[in-house]
């Protein structure tokens, strides 16, 4: 199956599932990227935009949060550092460009496949409660108020 069968598969979930979104196909790189946003979480820090890339042969769910590393980026990258270090499923990232933060995962479509909704459900439920446990760490070194170090061990003593 090419990206634009595998986009209708992932699009039947986000529809089944009252999703709001917007499509975008990316013919030259054959990609369909689903945006949109997730809230209701729990509060402002459990509320972030999200990007669904569907190619060829995986699917990739980025959490986008809902704050800017643009003036402590080496900061955020320690942060991100300490917290990526042993997380069995995704990994956070950094744009130096803007400095967006966001929370990213990678599911093979043969296993979307297989089982859509227990599949795409796994992807929300990891990005969603990765971000809700580490946001406000983060958010807290991005005012000051914390050094990464403290932040993420704060935060790995309640995991």
């Amino acid at each position: 199956m090419g990206y634009k069968e595998n986009a209708e598969l992932v699009e039947n979930y986000l529809r089944e599932n009252g999703w709001h979104y917007v499509r975008r196909d990316r013919e030259d790189r054959r990609t369909a990227v689903f945006l949109g946003g997730v809230s209701g979480l729990g509060g402002i820090h459990d509320t972030y935009r999200f990007a669904l890339c569907v190619d060829d042969d995986a699917v990739q769910y980025y959490a986008i949060l809902p704050v800017s590393a643009q003036d402590k980026k080496v900061e955020c990258a320690e942060f991100i550092s300490r917290a990526n270090c042993g997380m069995k499923f995704g990994k956070f990232e950094l744009d130096f460009r803007d400095g967006e933060v966001r929370f990213h995962i990678i599911y093979p479509i043969d296993a979307i496949r297989i089982k859509v909704n227990e599949s795409m459900q796994r992807i929300i439920r990891i990005a969603s409660g990765t971000v809700r446990e580490y946001v406000n760490g983060l958010m807290l070194v991005l005012i000051g108020q914390k050094t990464p170090a403290e932040a993420i061990t704060e935060i790995e003593r309640r995991t």
